[in-house]
């Protein structure tokens, strides 16, 4: 009697131990939590009409493919856009007696419009005038955050930049 006792009891504080074990998840379980947690984060920052392009590359005609290594950037809020960008392309017509980048300004936006692609992701075209310029900055972005921005001038070639989209930094008050 005694042995069933203590058989029963050991079998009891096996179970006991292993059901306290914490259930462990597999790399792909981890990887799907991960990529779901981060499309929900770009959402919310396409939603929300507020985030950063922080640019790794620059393609143009005329320059080809150029790394980009200063922080470059493009910064958009509700009702304004913040472009910090280099510019490598050509110019047809440009304002006398200036030298700005034509890529570098703070603007109010003209005209804002978010589709969501049937490819899983979002495009964003912003509509800005500089001077006797009109700009449209349409950013591609994928449901992970890589982000392709192609911008159309009427005064200069079209350049492309590749990149990510991040949160806005609240604190941040630079360009």
């Amino acid at each position: 009697m005694k042995s069933i006792y203590f058989i029963l009891s050991l079998v009891f504080s096996i179970l006991l131990v292993n059901a306290q074990e914490p259930v462990k998840k597999s790399k792909k379980e981890l990887k799907a939590e991960k990529a779901e947690l981060q499309k929900d984060a770009v959402k919310k920052l396409v939603e929300s009409k507020s985030f950063v392009f922080d640019a790794r590359t620059a393609f143009s005609a005329t320059a080809g493919n150029v790394t980009i290594s200063y922080p470059y950037n493009v910064k958009l809020d509700k009702d304004s856009i913040h472009s910090f960008l280099p510019y490598y392309g050509r110019a047809y017509t440009v304002e006398y007696g200036t030298n700005d980048s034509p890529m570098v300004f703070n603007l109010p936006l003209q005209e804002m419009e978010i589709i969501k692609e049937k490819r899983k992701g979002y495009r964003v075209n912003v509509k800005v005038k500089k001077g006797m310029d009109n700009i449209l900055f349409s950013f591609s972005i994928s449901e992970t955050g890589s982000t392709t921005l192609t911008v159309n001038s009427t005064n200069r070639q079209v350049i492309t930049y590749y990149g990510d989209i991040v949160a806005k930094e609240e604190t941040d008050d630079s360009l």
